[in-house]
């Protein structure tokens, strides 16, 4: 995983921009699909595997245009029962936070999206467990 999603990373992470956002060319890195506009808005979407499995984790590394753009990633397809989730990158936490009752995703923004990114890029498996 340290390559392609440091790639990805690294597309998601420039910064710039231009006039009028313009779709670009989207890119497949093994498990991801990424696309950038002309005014750098990012988006990389994690791809689901070959078996499909109940609670199947989907990530979604989102980075809004222009020189601060911020980054943000949004996590789907977990089940509904704890009310914390904890982030872990080869056995090591990485973030940890709430679960909104009943919402069906989590937003992890700013500096503390960037430190998560950082460590996808930089390991081999992502694991999200029950914030006990």
């Amino acid at each position: 995983m340290t390559g392609f999603v440091a790639a990805i990373v690294t597309v998601i992470m420039a910064a710039g921009a231009a006039a009028t956002p313009h779709p670009g060319k989207v890119m497949l890195f093994k498990d991801w699909s990424v696309g950038c506009d002309n005014m750098l808005r990012c988006e990389a979407v994690s791809l689901p595997t070959d078996v499909q499995e109940p609670g199947q984790l989907q990530m979604t590394i989102l980075r809004d245009g222009g020189r601060s753009g911020e980054l943000k990633l949004l996590l789907t397809g977990f089940g509904t029962g704890p009310d914390r989730y904890r982030l872990v990158v080869d056995r090591k936490l990485v973030d940890t936070g709430a679960i909104v009752a009943g919402a069906d995703k989590i937003e992890i923004a700013g500096p503390d999206a960037v430190k998560v990114a950082k460590a996808l890029a930089a390991g081999n498996m992502l694991k999200m467990q029950d914030g006990a």
